[in-house]
């Protein structure tokens, strides 16, 4: 991945505050483009650790404050994904493969995540007025 993946409207749910988060979780990710030791690495997913816990806590309040019917399995994913990067912030990082594998990773967890299941909440906000 040597691409920055980058926010585009058409991730937009309609949520300042998610939206806003959701644009830094691009720039953290984004951060990932180009070469990038074991540290840099590292420190990466520390970072993207500790925002993705403060965004998922926001997140899964709206979705369960609003009784949103696909709360459980949402929050699950949450939850592998964190579990995943723990796994990736036991890893050494000192081969090309490993940094390949964790940036592939982020880079379609993120989009795919937004663009499949963030956008199944969004129209269930919008369609019930919340």
């Amino acid at each position: 991945m040597s691409e920055r993946i980058e926010w585009i409207p058409s991730y937009a749910v309609n949520r300042p505050d998610l939206d806003t988060q959701h644009k830094e979780l691009f720039r953290l990710i984004g951060d990932l483009s180009g070469d990038l030791d074991a540290k840099q690495v590292k420190t990466s997913i520390f970072y993207l650790f500790k925002y993705t816990r403060i965004h998922f806590v926001t997140e899964e309040f709206l979705l369960m404050e609003t009784g949103y019917p696909e709360f459980k399995s949402h929050k699950r994913l949450h939850e592998e994904l964190l579990s995943r990067l723990s796994e990736f912030a036991d890893m050494d990082f000192h081969d090309e493969p490993s940094v390949l594998e964790f940036k592939e990773f982020a880079n379609e967890w993120l989009s795919s995540h937004i663009l499949e299941e963030d956008l199944k909440y969004a129209r269930y906000l919008k369609e019930n007025g919340l």
